[in-house]
């Protein structure tokens, strides 16, 4: 999981989807599932939750 943060580190948009009806971002590794904030202005990358893709979104 941290390769992949690394990787989306530059530019997020290429690896991460938003979430429709959200302003929450996903980003996927695997079988699991990371949900991300992303702040442009200031440059920060949240890691709001982390799992499973079966219950991530419940």
């Amino acid at each position: 999981m941290f390769k992949a943060l690394e990787r989306i580190r530059i530019r997020p948009e290429e690896y991460v989807q938003k979430l429709v009806g959200s302003s929450e971002f996903r980003l996927r590794v695997g079988d699991y599932r990371l949900m991300l904030d992303i702040d442009k202005e200031k440059i920060l990358i949240l890691v709001l939750k982390i799992g499973h893709r079966k219950n991530i979104y419940d």
